[in-house]
């Protein structure tokens, strides 16, 4: 006897085939979508950085960055930390700010301060990005400049401090 269709096995894995494929797509595509999600937030933080810097030169005041880390939030304040100066930058809920280095510090609860002068310069520093589906993400943040510059070890961010710690003559 000769059929015209399909089987329900034949349908069935067909399907199942089809749903494999897409799953595998899904996949592929949200992996980008989570790097420019990343890029996002880092340029959201080098832009919170470089208006703290802005304000402290343009109005010739010592001010200084918050670092919630438990709510993942940055914020420009006066240097008493009583007035809040601007806007303060909310992490995305699929990110947030894990550690913090200055100098020989780690910072991974609560709360931490980095202090502009009148001239907007701070002591280097770098922040440790993790979202929920990308690699966490070292932003070292140069002190004199405001340059941020990317990493994704954390051995390199120690390094860089090392070097600093140890001064220009040092080999």
């Amino acid at each position: 006897m000769k059929s015209n269709g399909f089987t329900l096995v034949e349908l069935t894995v067909v399907l199942l085939i089809m749903a494999i494929a897409a799953g595998a797509a899904v996949l592929r595509l949200d992996s980008p979508a989570a790097r420019a999600r990343m890029e996002d937030v880092v340029s959201e933080i080098t832009n919170c950085d470089a208006l703290v810097r802005n304000y402290a030169r343009e109005h010739n005041r010592r001010v200084c960055l918050v670092v919630d880390l438990s709510e993942n939030r940055l914020k420009c304040m006066d240097e008493q930390k009583e007035k809040r100066l601007g806007a303060e930058v909310k992490l995305p809920s699929r990110f947030s700010i894990s550690r913090v280095l200055i100098g020989r510090m780690d910072i991974n609860s609560g709360t931490t301060t980095i202090n502009f002068t009148r001239k907007g310069l701070t002591p280097s520093y770098a922040v440790l990005l993790e979202g929920k589906k990308t690699q966490g993400r070292w932003l070292f943040v140069s002190g004199l400049t405001g340059q941020i510059v990317e990493f994704d070890r954390e051995e390199d961010v120690r390094e860089i401090f090392t070097q600093l710690q140890k001064g220009p003559d040092a080999g």
